[in-house]
């Protein structure tokens, strides 16, 4: 006899959009294996990165073409070479006749659906796929009394075929233990030998729950914990352990096939929902153990640590691979981790603890490596360090400096900022290459800025480090690129900010280190550039050519005035000779500017007292005149006259 299957189906969507691209199917299992009806789009594409993606979700994200899976225009198919076969981009959609019901989450986060059909006998066998969505995390779905942790890109398998009866009625099975409407049993270090069900289910045991009491809380349920199951049979499904739409649970147990002999399809049969079956490891662990069916049979109390890289959350895992690699951003550094750490911040996720290049790993981290010198990390969990940029540097796992004023970083990721090198600076932080300095300025090594050439000394070219001092006869201001030469008519020494004016009776001609006495006689012009000698009815006098004062003359150029001599005068001045007095006129001393006096022979009137009036001296005197000194001026008589 057969009953109608009837499913209750809930879809959710985490985020509250509805799916993007995820459908889900019912097939009859014949219908899903006709090669014209295989709808399954395979995770076979490595675009984004080393963990493959189907091309639907790839299509999703990157795709620019409406009717090809590409991603930005490029083929999937042909350029990267994924099986983009049964997949919605490549237009493929299952037919119609080959699936018996088809879902989608349309909007908002969740939804029920509830089917029923009916079934022939022989035919309880069905497949439920669910296929690729653009946001797969987001998805999730439940089979009410079957699957609890449905997602996108899923596919599972549902058998009603126990529900039949052979021969017209029920046939209980178990050989060792039969647990049927709502019974909870436990067993511990128990084995199982030489059981068998004869026209039955289960040859060692038959966990079932009433078909009208479906509630989870009124299954059945049997936990069997360290038990060993040997030498069983039943005629039926389940050769060991059969269950029924129950909760049936096995912790580090061991199902043993005969010596030689592999365990065949069947050992452990389950009708509705999957046994639990796990090895008494703890976390960061996994146990030695085989898949039976959709069981596994562990060896008991053997217990493999989880490799470096690795960890496991949760005990009882049964293979290797339940060590799930490290996510990103974590790592774990020792065997039998159950959990990994994150990697701080300055620091980068790899696999080798001796890793120094500062890229690291995306997935099953086995190291945390601080950031080798010029690279960064700015938050936890990295798996990369950032080159610092040019204008910054860091070190050995701290953060990226910007170089200070007077040095800098010309090249990205450098370790360390350099000091500009002396004739060149940086006035700014974060700096990537110094300037050269100016003509006419200078700096030291790690300037910040470059300085004016101080008074008295330049710099002729860009670059300079130091700034040369000015030879004498040459000067220069603040910040010059040359010096310059003095002029004529001044002059300078050593380091001078400025040419000095020669003084009075002092020239020079251009360059002069020092101004040069002008000769006797010879006075400097106003600009100090040349020596004249005074002209003719003038001396030098203070630096300055003065005129001849009167009663002296000077009849050459650059000499001396000189006083007149006695008899002649010079009664103006700037006088280029003197005069001779007019006969009988003479005068009393030399430099005289007029004829005050009389020659011998001749005597002063003395009735004249404003002038001088010379008088013929009488026969009978002797007149000596004024050239003769201390004589008298009036006439005296000759020896012999009276």
């Amino acid at each position: 006899l057969t009953e109608p299957v009837c499913l209750t189906l809930t879809m959710i969507d985490t985020a509250g959009t509805g799916w993007d691209g995820a459908e889900l199917f019912v097939f009859p299992k014949e219908g899903y294996k006709h090669p014209l009806a295989r709808y399954h789009c395979p995770r076979t594409c490595g675009y984004y990165s080393d963990d493959d993606q189907s091309c639907d979700f790839i299509d999703y994200h990157a795709g620019t073409e409406a009717s090809t899976c590409d991603a930005e225009g490029t083929s999937l198919t042909t350029t990267y070479g994924c099986d983009c076969s049964a997949c919605i981009c490549s237009g493929y959609d299952p037919p119609s006749h080959t699936y018996l019901h088809r879902f989608a989450l349309a909007d908002g986060f969740t939804g029920t659906e509830q089917v029923c059909f009916e079934r022939g006998q022989g035919q309880g066998e069905y497949v439920i796929l669910v296929t690729d969505d653009k946001y797969p995390g987001n998805i999730q779905w439940t089979l009410e009394g079957y699957v609890v942790d449905g997602g996108a890109h899923d596919l599972r398998y549902l058998d009603f075929t126990t529900l039949e009866s052979k021969e017209g009625c029920e046939t209980p099975g178990g050989g060792a233990a039969y647990l049927m409407g709502g019974l909870h049993a436990k067993f511990y270090d128990t084995t199982f030998k030489r059981t068998s069900a004869a026209n039955g289910n289960g040859g060692a045991v038959v966990v079932a729950s009433d078909f009208d009491k479906m509630n989870v809380t009124e299954r059945s349920a049997a936990d069997f914990t360290r038990c060993t199951f040997e030498d069983f049979q039943a005629d039926f499904y389940g050769q060991a352990v059969f269950s029924s739409v129950a909760q049936l649970r096995l912790f580090d147990s061991h199902l043993a096939a005969d010596e030689g002999m592999s365990l065949a399809a069947g050992t452990v049969f389950d009708f509705g929902v999957t046994s639990d079956c796990q090895s008494g490891c703890g976390r960061g662990q996994y146990g030695t153990c085989e898949k039976i069916d959709e069981c596994f049979s562990c060896d008991i109390g053997t217990c493999n640590v989880c490799p470096i890289g690795t960890y496991r959350a949760e005990p009882g895992a049964v293979t290797a691979g339940q060590c799930v690699p490290c996510p990103i951003g974590t790592f774990s550094g020792v065997e039998g981790a159950g959990q990994c750490s994150t990697c701080p911040l300055g620091s980068y996720v790899t696999l080798l603890a001796s890793d120094e290049d500062g890229l690291g790993t995306n997935s099953g981290g086995e190291a945390c490596v601080a950031c080798p010198a010029g690279r960064e990390s700015t938050e936890s969990g990295s798996v990369l360090c950032q080159s610092c940029t040019a204008g910054a540097s860091s070190q050995e796992g701290e953060a990226c400096v910007s170089c200070a004023a007077g040095k800098y970083a010309q090249a990205s990721g450098s370790t360390e900022c350099y000091d500009c090198a002396a004739g060149k600076a940086v006035a700014t932080s974060g700096g990537v290459e110094c300037t050269s300095c100016g003509a006419g300025t200078y700096s030291s090594e790690g300037a910040a800025s470059c300085t004016a050439c101080a008074a008295g000394t330049y710099s002729p070219i860009s670059g300079s480090f130091v700034c040369i001092e000015c030879a004498a006869g040459k000067s220069a201001a603040v910040g010059e690129a040359s010096c310059t030469t003095c002029s004529a008519g001044t002059f300078s020494n050593e380091s001078a900010a400025v040419c000095t004016s020669c003084s009075a009776g002092t020239a020079s001609t251009g360059g002069a280190s020092a101004c040069v006495a002008c000769g006797e006689g010879s006075i400097s012009n106003q600009e100090g550039s040349l020596c004249s000698p005074c002209e003719p009815g003038t001396e030098v006098d203070g630096g300055e050519c003065v005129s001849c004062e009167p009663g002296w003359f000077n009849s050459e150029q650059g000499q001396s005035c000189r006083a007149c001599e006695v008899g002649t005068t010079s009664s103006d001045a700037r006088a280029l000779s003197c005069s001779p007095c007019p006969y009988a006129y003479t005068t009393t001393r030399e430099g005289s500017v007029e004829c005050d006096g009389c020659i011998e022979g001749y005597y002063r009137d003395p009735t004249v007292t404003d002038e001088t009036k010379c008088l013929h001296c009488p026969d009978n005197a002797y007149c000596a005149g004024d050239s003769i000194p201390g004589t008298t001026l009036l006439p005296v008589p000759r020896v012999g006259f009276w």
